[in-house]
C-alpha cells in the first residue's frame, strides 16, 4: 500500500465518518450495526483503493460498501423475523442514498437522536462525542473522571437503548428541542475541549456548532458556542507548528477576521439578555484574546467572568481556569487557596495537574511540578499539547 492512498483513506474516514454514520443510522435504526458496517467499509477501502484507485466520490463509495456489509445481516434477520419486505425497502433506500454525488447532511439528526430523553441524561453528551465525533471512550472517560472500561460499557448500553426503544433519527419539534439542545451543546463543547486548539476534532466541532446555530438562530447559547469555536480555531498554531500555550503565541498569526466575527456573534447573543454558560466561556476567550492581541488589561474582567461561570455552571474545568487566571494575574496566594479547596477526585484531570504544576513552579517546588507535568503529559499523549507538557517536565530540575 502506498502512503498517499492510506492518507486519503484516513482523510475520508476523518471527514466523512459522522455524515455517513448519520445516514446509515437514520435508515437502520441500529447505531451499533451502522458503526460496524462503516468500519468494515473503511477496511475495504484500505484493501481496494491502492489497487483500483480512489473513487471520484469517496463518501458514496464508502456508503455503498457499508450498505453491502449490512445486506447479509439484514437479510438473515429478515428470514428469522419475517421482515423481508421491510428489509428490501431499507436496502433500496440505502442504495438510493449511495448513488447520489451530494449526500444529505444528517449529522444534526444523529446528534438529537443521541440526546433523546429515553437515554440516561449523564450519558447523552458522552454518546454524542463517541458516535458523532468519534472520540475514543478513554478520552471521554478522562473528561468525566471515569475509566475507559466503565465509559465503554455506558456507551454500549446507550446504543442498545436506541435500537430497543426505536428512537427516531430526526430533529425534534421545537416543543421537544430545548432539553436535547442543552446536551448537544455540551457535547460539542466537550469536543472543543478534548480536541485542544487544533486538529480535525476541533474543526468538526466548529462545523457542528455552525450547523446548530443556523438551526437555532434565536438561541444565544448556540450562537455563543459558535463564537467560542471560532475563537479556538482563530488562535490555534499553524499546521506543523508545535503546540504552545495561548500566552506564548504570536498574535500576528491569528485570524483577525474570525475573531471579529466571533466578537460580533457574542455581542448579538448578549442582546437576548439570557446569560448562559457558553456566553461566559466565549466572553472569557474574547477578553484573553483582546489582552494578548491588543495589549489591553482585562484581568479583572476575566476573573469576574470566571466567578460568574463558576456560580452559574460549577465544574472542575472552570475552577482550574479560574486558578490559572489568578496566577497569570499575579495573585498566587488566591490561586493556592482555590486549588486547596478543590476535590481531589480530579487527580487524573490534565488541566488540574497542569495548573497545580504551575503553582508548584511559582512556589519553587520543581520536583513536584515535574511529577505533575509528567502525569499530565502521559494522559494527553497523542494530543497536540502532550509533547509540550513532556518538554516542560524535562526542562525542570530533578
Amino acid at each position: 500500500m502506498t502512503v498517499p492512498t492510506e492518507k486519503l483513506v484516513e482523510a475520508a474516514a476523518r471527514e466523512g465518518r459522522a455524515r455517513l454514520l448519520a445516514i446509515l443510522s437514520r435508515r437502520t435504526g441500529d447505531l451499533a450495526a451502522a458503526e460496524d458496517a462503516l468500519q468494515a467499509a473503511f477496511l475495504k477501502a484500505l484493501e481496494s483503493w491502492p489497487e483500483l484507485g480512489v473513487p471520484r466520490v469517496p463518501d458514496a463509495w464508502l456508503l455503498t460498501a457499508a450498505r453491502n456489509h449490512l445486506t447479509d445481516g439484514f437479510r438473515k434477520e429478515s428470514v428469522r423475523a419475517g421482515k423481508e419486505e421491510a428489509i428490501v425497502l431499507l436496502l433500496d433506500e440505502l442504495a438510493e442514498a449511495s448513488a447520489k454525488d451530494g449526500l444529505p447532511e444528517r449529522r444534526l439528526e444523529l446528534l438529537y437522536a443521541c440526546a433523546h430523553p429515553a437515554i440516561d441524561e449523564q450519558v447523552r453528551p458522552q454518546l454524542v462525542l463517541n458516535t458523532v465525533l468519534g472520540v475514543p471512550a478513554e478520552d471521554i472517560g478522562r473528561c468525566w473522571l471515569a475509566s475507559k472500561s466503565a465509559m465503554a460499557q455506558r456507551l454500549v448500553r446507550a446504543k442498545a437503548k436506541i435500537k430497543a426503544s426505536g428512537i427516531p433519527f430526526a430533529i425534534p419539534e421545537p416543543s421537544e428541542r430545548e432539553e436535547r439542545t442543552a446536551c448537544v451543546l455540551e457535547a460539542i463543547y466537550g469536543a472543543l475541549t478534548i480536541g485542544g486548539e487544533g486538529g480535525a476534532l476541533a474543526e468538526e466541532a466548529a462545523y457542528l456548532a455552525s450547523l446548530l446555530s443556523r438551526l437555532l438562530p434565536n438561541d444565544p447559547e448556540a450562537a455563543a458556542l459558535r463564537a467560542l469555536s471560532l475563537f479556538v480555531l482563530a488562535v490555534r498554531p499553524e499546521e506543523g507548528e508545535p503546540f504552545r500555550p495561548l500566552s506564548e503565541r504570536d498574535p500576528e498569526g491569528w485570524n483577525s477576521e474570525a475573531i471579529n466575527l466571533a466578537d460580533n456573534i457574542l455581542v448579538n447573543a448578549a442582546r437576548a439578555r439570557k446569560p448562559g454558560r457558553f456566553q461566559l466561556e466565549a466572553a472569557i476567550s474574547s477578553a484573553r484574546i483582546a489582552q494578548l492581541r491588543d495589549g489591553r488589561d482585562t484581568w479583572e474582567q476575566v476573573l469576574h467572568l470566571y466567578r460568574r461561570l463558576i456560580d452559574l455552571a460549577p465544574s472542575l474545568a472552570a475552577t482550574c481556569g479560574y486558578a490559572a487566571a489568578l496566577m497569570e494575574a499575579g495573585r498566587n496566594d488566591e490561586a493556592a487557596s482555590v486549588l486547596a479547596g478543590m476535590d481531589l477526585d480530579g487527580e487524573d484531570f490534565p488541566p488540574l495537574l497542569v495548573v497545580r504544576a504551575e503553582l508548584a513552579i511559582r512556589q519553587r517546588e520543581p520536583r513536584q511540578a515535574k511529577v505533575l507535568l509528567e502525569k499530565a503529559a502521559h494522559l494527553r499523549a497523542g494530543h497536540p499539547d502532550g509533547a509540550h507538557l513532556s518538554a516542560r517536565a524535562r526542562d525542570l530540575q530533578s
